[in-house]
């Protein structure tokens, strides 16, 4: 029997609901302070016209979103181009990461190393450009390794 059980190894918290990319969008930002490890945010897109969009990360004060700025941090980014298949493929590490232009559904996976983000960074949020798309949609979530393994950890959703 393994001794990995996700909810007591890793906080999960929803970044996004299901939501068009007609438009760009950020998700929520979530409180580093107890982040002891990595945070992987974990974005599906259903893509029903041909157009691209792109993921990134926002560096912030607060959890409130103040003084957010793109990361110009390198992120490790998997992508898997159809989710029709299970295959994810490591892709050369950027400040963001293009999803293809295709009608397919899609899953793009980043890894932030709260350790190579700047001084003031106390939160982090995932954004999305616009797809200019009205039936294109993302939904998120973030997994982060805390100190708090084991037993239920504290909100994310505060500094």
């Amino acid at each position: 029997m393994s001794v990995f059980t996700l909810p007591q190894s890793l906080k999960i918290v929803n970044a996004l609901s299901p939501v068009s990319t007609n438009a760009a969008t950020t998700g929520d930002c979530i409180a580093l302070k107890n982040v002891k490890g990595m945070i992987w945010v974990v974005c599906n897109f259903t893509e029903a016209v041909s157009d691209a969009t792109s993921v990134g990360i926002d560096e912030c004060t607060s959890t409130t979103g103040a003084g957010a700025t793109a990361t110009t941090e390198l992120i490790r980014w998997w992508t898997n181009a159809s989710t029709t298949g299970d295959t994810l493929t490591e892709q050369t590490a950027a400040a963001t990461q293009a999803v293809g232009a295709t009608t397919k559904n899609q899953q793009v996976i980043g890894q932030i190393d709260p350790a190579q983000l700047g001084v003031t960074t106390d939160a982090v949020r995932v954004t999305f450009t616009a797809s200019s798309q009205s039936t294109n949609y993302v939904s998120a979530m973030y997994y982060m390794e805390t100190q708090y393994k084991g037993q239920p950890p504290p909100t994310a959703l505060s500094s």
